[in-house]
């Protein structure tokens, strides 16, 4: 969390009711940002017992057990928040008052409250589901886990309404639970919510669309051009990234004898990569390192697997304002640049055959928390990635230097690396490896000769 700028701790909030995904998506979400998840189905598990001894009404008991198990599991979220965690907490959230209780709880410990409403737009398959659940674990006559949609309605009718309740100035995502949800869009989600100042009511699958095409704006990327603005006001110093393309001759000056590549230091005589804003020059090979555009991940170099928790070059260089200021090369992405070209570890000038356009590197301090959705893979990246700059696509390094044709073990032909045709019409797609729905934006690797089809995190690579 702390990566996208989000200070303090954050409270996710599920809400929904039963059957609707909410406790599935909770489990993932607390598994991919590593966080404890509180249920309030397990304490009233623990007192469900307790309804026949009441001296109430069946009405009037359920309330006061669902009350009860609330304000249990909010206890133990205060005492969680106040050692500094992250939490989820799963629960239906039924009710107005337990969104007060959660916002006490929120101002109390400083921490950031973001609920995330389950709402199947499918009923056939919320049906389905409910009915799966009830047949695996048994709930027949347990009241607040109806095994039956007639249980469903009844729970509806007790409910009275009082779920659809104004949230108020709370930030929320709406997630069609019936629909494909990747965790990792949905966390970042959470993520970009909870850093911003303002309110935030939004749709999940809206988001996604928008994260796919590099449309959402995040705080990180806010807080990056802050940076580089402050960087400006150092006299001499104009950072930016280098817009390169491949120029057909060379620029001769006499006062320095020619032009020489910033990579390998050695003089250009031929037609090469500038940059248009500045002086930088490239050899053309030194720019496309064609020797190095596909690598098997168990290949990739130690500067690749140290992402982003810090960047390992095998040689450092520094820009002449950083040595003159004595400056952390860590915080320039000038001396990033630099550093990541001398070292010829991976391409910073890429032709892919998923992509029409060339890729180009672009690389940012750790610091300045810049986000972005690969969309060759789905997967979030920060920090580096390549770009293209006649369009919105970026994608993470190691994905971009994968294998373009590869033998997959669990399958008899060669696979290639592939984008979904334009015209292709299909309406659903799966992953032939794991049998779990697939992305038709992001890329695959795929057999023609057998409509063989799979993730690229699906992909097996042999040593």
């Amino acid at each position: 969390m702390e990566r996208r700028g989000v200070k303090g701790p954050v409270i996710i909030a599920m809400k929904g009711y039963p059957c609707t995904g909410k406790t599935a998506i909770g489990w993932r979400l607390a598994q991919s940002i590593r966080c404890p998840l509180i249920g309030q189905d397990c304490v009233r598990d623990c007192i469900s017992s307790l309804r026949h001894s009441l001296q109430k009404s069946p009405t009037e008991a359920a309330k006061h057990l669902d009350d009860l198990s609330f304000e249990a599991i909010c206890r133990i979220a205060t005492r969680q928040l106040r050692f500094g965690f992250h939490l989820i907490i799963d629960s239906p959230l039924s009710r107005r008052s337990h969104l007060d209780r959660l916002l006490q709880i929120s101002s109390s410990t400083a921490s950031h409250l973001v609920i995330v409403e389950c709402k199947p737009q499918d009923k056939y398959v919320w049906r389905q589901r409910l009915e799966l659940r009830a047949a695996v674990d048994g709930t027949a006559g347990c009241w607040y886990r109806p095994s039956t949609w007639e249980d469903l309605e009844k729970l509806f009718e007790w409910y009275d309404g009082c779920s659809d309740y104004d949230t108020g100035d709370v930030s929320k995502i709406i997630v069609d639970t019936t629909d494909h949800v990747k965790i990792r869009e949905l966390e970042f989600a959470v993520q970009t919510v909870a850093a911003s100042p303002q309110c935030h009511c939004i749709d999940y699958q809206d988001f996604a669309d928008l994260l796919g095409k590099g449309l959402v704006l995040t705080e990180g990327e806010s807080q990056r051009k802050e940076r580089l603005k402050k960087d400006e006001e150092y006299e001499g110093h104009h950072p930016h990234y280098h817009a390169l393309g491949l120029s057909p001759g060379v620029e001769h000056s006499e006062s320095d004898g020619g032009v020489t590549c910033r990579a390998c230091l050695k003089p250009i005589s031929e037609p090469a990569y500038k940059c248009f804003k500045c002086d930088l020059r490239l050899h053309k090979l030194c720019a496309e390192l064609p020797h190095e555009t596909e690598i098997k991940p168990q290949d990739f170099p130690t500067f690749l697997r140290a992402i982003p928790r810090e960047f390992s070059f095998p040689e450092i260089v520094r820009c002449n304002h950083c040595e003159s200021h004595n400056k952390d090369y860590k915080q320039c992405h000038e001396c990033l640049f630099e550093s990541y070209i001398r070292c010829a570890l991976l391409p910073s000038v890429l032709q892919h055959p998923c992509h029409e356009h060339a890729l180009y590197v672009k690389i940012d301090p750790i610091s300045y928390n810049s986000g972005f959705q690969c969309q060759a893979c789905g997967d979030p990246g920060n920090y580096i990635c390549y770009c293209c700059y006649e369009c919105v696509f970026k994608c993470h390094l190691a994905c971009a230097v994968l294998p373009h044709n590869y033998k997959q073990e669990h399958h008899r032909h060669p696979l290639t690396i592939a984008s979904l045709p334009e015209d292709d019409e299909s309406e659903e797609f799966l992953c032939d490896a794991c049998e779990t729905p697939r992305n038709s934006k992001f890329w695959m690797y795929h057999c023609a000769e057998c409509d063989f089809a799979c993730h690229l995190s699906c992909m097996s690579f042999a040593s």
